[in-house]
């Protein structure tokens, strides 16, 4: 997976959804939307990231400074996101709907980078 371009698709599917959330859903549904979609797109961008760190440390190809930033982001990865799904959900009582909504939608922008990556690197061998 190539970070940058995996990053490039992740905002312009945000502001998309922005917009058309705006549109047609109102203003705190659509700010559930645009959440659920940024903290699970982080989340799983994190994920991503220390399962390379995990491969890279097999090889034993590690520096000290990635170490630990591997081991501060696993610590507040879960932290952060139960954090933000605390105050979305529960202080500011956004839909649990349309939060559900933006992790899908991440999931499904993100799975499908990973799959047509994959397919371009078959077409290619």
């Amino acid at each position: 997976m190539k970070l940058k371009q995996v990053s490039l698709t992740l905002v312009v599917v945000a502001v998309g959804t922005l917009a058309v959330g705006s549109q047609f859903l109102s203003g705190e549904q659509s700010l559930a939307l645009f959440l659920g979609f940024l903290l699970f797109s982080l989340n799983i961008l994190a994920m991503s990231y220390l399962a390379s760190v995990a491969m890279k440390s097999m090889n034993g190809s590690l520096t000290r400074s990635t170490k630990l930033v591997a081991g501060l982001l696993g610590l507040f990865k879960f932290s952060l996101l139960v954090g933000g799904l605390y105050l979305g959900l529960i202080y500011y009582n956004l839909s649990g709907v349309h939060f559900g909504a933006g992790a899908l939608l991440a999931l499904l922008v993100i799975l499908w980078n990973y799959a047509t990556g994959y397919l371009k690197s078959l077409a290619q061998t």
